[in-house]
């Protein structure tokens, strides 16, 4: 079950695949549509985040965090853009700039 609270939401998502993360990041914004805050009329959900800072061994096997914006940075900037697109493809037509999510990425710098 997924509970939507009354505050705007930022959901972190992580991995390496640009084309997942454009997938991934479309079907947020239609779950987001779907649980509109109705005090502001808009989507729940006010930002996504692409982990780029993972240090667990979990996130080296599966090629992101931490070691996706150390090990590939093209990649990285790859999966980032395609997140964009797919906000920008999500919200065609949705002139107002209040009603974007943001886009952000969290970066920790690991020790080697």
């Amino acid at each position: 079950d997924i509970v939507v609270d009354t505050e705007p939401l930022v959901v972190q998502i992580c991995g390496s695949s640009p084309d997942v993360l454009y997938k991934a990041t479309r079907a947020l914004l239609k779950l987001g549509r779907r649980h509109r805050d109705a005090k502001r009329n808009q989507s729940s959900i006010s930002g996504i985040d692409l982990n780029l800072g993972c240090p667990q061994s979990t996130a080296r096997d599966g090629n992101f965090g931490a070691f996706l914006a150390e090990g590939d940075p093209d990649l990285a900037l790859q999966c980032i853009a395609s997140m964009k697109r797919a906000i920008d493809d999500e919200m065609d037509g949705d002139s107002t700039r209040q009603s974007r999510p943001r886009l952000s990425c969290k970066i920790r710098l690991r020790d080697r």
